[in-house]
């Protein structure tokens, strides 16, 4: 659906699109403790003053090379990380052994359009 906007939207001069879903695979994490998971898994100051609501910076988080954007679909505070698919199992096994103090727990876009 973006993608068609932006292939129908876009100007004929001055801007370039370029599609990255080939290139970049996301996750996020959300909820009211996402930000201590978070701060866990990268050295830069992910305080609320320091990375606000709509922030995306490059960022190595637990190691990993990624883009990481300080937003959330699921109304809670949150990020989504995108990181190059070969680093994408990497980040999934720290983020999951980081977070089980949190108790963390896996959800998926339909599963969080199923609740009230």
């Amino acid at each position: 659906m973006h993608r068609r906007w932006f292939e129908t939207n876009q100007p004929a001069q001055g801007v370039a699109y370029r599609n990255a879903s080939e290139t970049l695979h996301g996750m996020a994490i959300a909820g009211p403790r996402s930000r201590e998971l978070m701060q866990r898994l990268t050295r830069v100051d992910v305080s609320g003053a320091a990375f606000r609501f709509r922030d995306f910076r490059r960022l190595d988080v637990a190691g990993v090379p990624a883009l990481v954007a300080r937003l959330s679909f699921t109304g809670e505070l949150g990020y989504e990380i995108y990181c190059a698919p070969q680093y994408q199992r990497a980040l999934y096994a720290a983020i999951m052994r980081e977070g089980t103090g949190f108790g963390l727990r896996l959800f998926g876009s339909r599963a969080l359009m199923s609740l009230d």
